[in-house]
């Protein structure tokens, strides 16, 4: 009766069915045939019902494709079934019948028994399906069957298969869903460092002149955000793997550190430490994560289809910018010849204009040596009228000489001389932003071309071999006022200050603290070479807080100071309270529930303080208790 009974319940218990198929697929197989049969009927129900919802119908294919090696005969044709019903009813079908459907083709995929080459036309099919959730798992799945098919080895016949396919989906401008859908599983192999080679990210260049705003977007922000953030590229399947290792590393050391050290736990320990060493090096030989725009073929010829493009387009003004700033990349790492970009840009170098910062960066991105200075020069003098002028604010001279100073870091020749000492009297600013901004110009020239500048802002002599390495130690812009203060000054008052030196020398009024001032002076010439090994070879990409640089806060507003109390307020519950209840449902104390009574309730239980009596108070309560001890007598 027991096993009659648990023979019974099999049917309704599909896991347990599946588990004991598989360690005997003959004595189960009444069980299987029972599941099967149900299955071809609510198949049939679906060919006239795509709506139709059977509650029943996910597990029950799941049960089956699991099982597929067990019965591969009776079961031949079940993959043919499952496409057949997607591809004809995959609008029709009710969400989580289509669901169940796309994951019993992945299970037989998992298995090897469909080739990825026949799943994918069927999965962009169903990827214009109004179903978000089908959407991301059909691209998640694709995108790990990819990955674990190069884990070990790459096959570059079926690479190139399926390169081939999302290069046709792609290209295919009337299906726009498609192309995103194509253009994300793309980028994401990219970064995972799947397909990195140079015909993927050509493809996706060739987007970058889209007609639709979806894949323009994605595609510039591809080109733009591959060398922000490297580490990214990293799976977290690997990471997590790493960590794994790491901490059964860490096990297996502390469990030989307090057991018996034996042959078994020494190969276990090599052996642990052989597949964290592998993981490390692997992380060491891994390709450099060279940025996309350096893979492009024919970057002249995108950077100039590019600007015509933007020249004409009525996309949004951010779409513009980013536009903007793809072009200035590709000038900058190509060092290209695009003279009609600087006149473009010239025409948005206003204090009103909206992200004005941004366009200043993109405009000192595209500057070269290579460029004839002619063409950059009214971008300089534009800057300069528009900016670097007494009637803005000192925020807009700041963000000009900002400007100007990352310009002539990439091509020092684009700079008057006439003009160069006009922008350097602003070191004389009353504000200290300005002038700051203002000797960051002047300690530029005074290491590329010191001959513009003035002999007073000329500063110490520099050696050619010290200029070539970077090492400046003698320049400064603290120092710059002390030059300009000795350039005025007299012989005599630099030998007293000698003088004075020597004297409190001879006192001995030194001690451990010059060492202290000698560390800090070698740090700060440190930071002083870093940056003149900058301004002497500037990269191809500015920051933009190296044009919104502010030396010095500006007073803060109504608006600013109420974000700071805001942030100022976050934790603040957690100090300044009694200590927690250990247990939250516990009841409170007598004296908590005191605090919420009437004080005419708890009068009687304060305890008062007696207060000090007065001579006079004394005399009256001896007196008091005299005549009642005399009454007392009585």
């Amino acid at each position: 009766m027991m096993l009659s009974a648990k023979s019974n319940r099999l049917p309704l218990n599909l896991p347990h069915l599946q588990n004991c198929i598989k360690k005997d697929s003959s004595a189960y197989e009444e069980e299987f045939k029972i599941q099967y049969r149900q299955y071809e009927s609510v198949l049939q129900i679906l060919m006239f019902n795509p709506s139709y919802l059977d509650k029943e119908f996910e597990a029950v294919i799941t049960f089956l494709a699991h099982t597929v090696p067990c019965y591969k005969e009776k079961l031949a044709q079940f993959p043919e079934q499952i496409i057949n019903l997607l591809r004809n009813y995959s609008t029709g079908l009710h969400r989580d019948t289509r669901m169940a459907c796309c994951r019993a083709l992945m299970i037989l995929r998992s298995r090897n028994f469909i080739p990825l080459q026949n799943l994918l036309p069927l999965f962009f099919e169903l990827s214009k399906c109004q179903d978000k959730q089908l959407r991301s798992y059909i691209r998640q799945n694709i995108i790990s069957d990819i990955k674990s098919m190069n884990k070990k080895s790459r096959n570059e016949k079926v690479n190139k298969e399926l390169q081939k396919f999302m290069f046709d989906k792609l290209s295919n401008h009337q299906q726009e869903m498609s192309a995103k859908f194509a253009l994300d599983i793309m980028i994401e192999l990219y970064k995972k460092n799947v397909w990195r080679n140079k015909d993927l990210v050509n493809q996706i260049a060739l987007t970058c002149l889209s007609r639709s705003t979806k894949i323009l977007v994605t595609s510039l922000q591809f080109f733009l955000g591959t060398d922000e953030d490297p580490e990214e590229d990293d799976s977290s399947d690997d990471e997590e793997v790493k960590m794994e290792k790491i901490n059964q590393l860490k096990e297996t050391l502390k469990a030989n550190k307090h057991n018996k050290s034996t042959r078994k736990r020494q190969k276990v320990l090599a052996r642990v430490k052989k597949t964290v060493r592998s993981i490390e090096n692997k992380e060491q030989n891994s390709n450099i994560n060279f940025s996309a725009l350096y893979l492009i073929h024919d970057p002249q010829t995108l950077a100039e289809k590019l600007l015509s493009y933007v020249e004409s387009t009525n996309e949004r003004f951010e779409v513009k910018l980013m536009i903007m700033n793809l072009i200035s990349r590709l000038i900058g790492a190509h060092e290209l010849q695009v003279v009609n970009f600087y006149s473009f840009i010239a025409k948005y170098l206003q204090p009103h204009q909206t992200d004005v910062t941004k366009l200043l960066q993109y405009t000192a991105q595209s500057c070269h040596k290579l460029v004839p200075s002619s063409e950059i020069e009214p971008v300089v003098k534009a800057i300069t009228y528009n900016f670097v002028t007494d009637r803005n604010s000192t925020e807009a001279i700041t963000v000009g000489l900002n400007a100007i100073r990352e310009i002539c870091a990439r091509n020092p020749e684009v700079m008057d001389e006439d003009l160069l000492q006009d922008l350097c009297q602003y070191q004389k600013y009353k504000n200290k932003n300005v002038s700051s901004a203002a000797k960051s110009l002047i300690h530029l020239y005074r290491l590329k071309n010191p001959s513009l500048l003035s002999r007073k802002d000329r500063g110490r002599p520099i050696d050619d071999s010290l200029k070539r390495t970077g090492s400046v130690s003698n320049v400064d812009m603290e120092e710059m006022e002390e030059d300009d203060e000795c350039s005025d000054m007299d012989l005599e008052t630099d030998s007293e200050q000698g003088s004075y030196s020597e004297l409190d020398f001879e006192s001995g009024d030194y001690s451990d603290e010059g060492e202290d001032e000698e560390e800090e002076k070698e740090e700060e010439e440190e930071d002083e070479d870093e940056e003149a090994q900058k301004m002497l070879n500037p990269s191809d990409k500015v920051r933009l807080e190296d044009i919104e640089r502010l030396y010095k806060r500006p007073r803060h507003d109504k608006e600013s100071r109420l974000a700071t109390v805001i942030e100022g307020r976050d934790g603040h519950e957690l100090y300044g309270k009694r200590k927690p209840k250990l247990n939250e449902k516990s009841s409170t104390s007598n004296r908590d529930k005191r605090r919420h009574k009437a004080f005419g309730m708890i009068k009687h239980k304060l305890k008062r303080h007696k207060k000090s009596k007065t001579f006079h108070e004394k005399q009256l309560e001896s007196k008091t208790r005299s005549l009642k001890q005399a009454r007392l007598k009585r």
